[in-house]
């Protein structure tokens, strides 16, 4: 599950008004939920996006990896998250 943005809206940068992406990585842990993230990149550099998408990391439902069919909680994942601009509509 991936926030909404509303959900994200509080944890973006003041002023952002371009698109952009971010990379963190984190530990799975029970119920589907993630631990123990780190900031991976961001693209553009220097918007903080990455450290956005690490303090709302507690929102996303993430399955672990699996192995031979056992869910191996307690693994790192890699979670990318491409953020827009939400587009309005205009009433004329």
């Amino acid at each position: 599950r991936e926030p909404t943005h509303a959900e994200m809206a509080t944890y973006l940068p003041a002023g952002l008004n371009q698109p952009g992406s971010a990379m963190i990585a984190c530990r799975t842990i029970e119920r589907f939920r993630v631990d123990d993230c780190e900031e991976l990149g961001e693209d553009p550099p220097g918007t903080g996006l990455a450290r956005a998408l690490r303090l709302a990391s507690w929102q996303f439902l993430v399955r672990p990896p699996r192995v031979g069919g056992k869910s191996m909680v307690g693994s790192w994942v890699r979670i990318r998250f491409d953020f827009t601009r939400e587009k309005r509509s205009d009433s004329n």
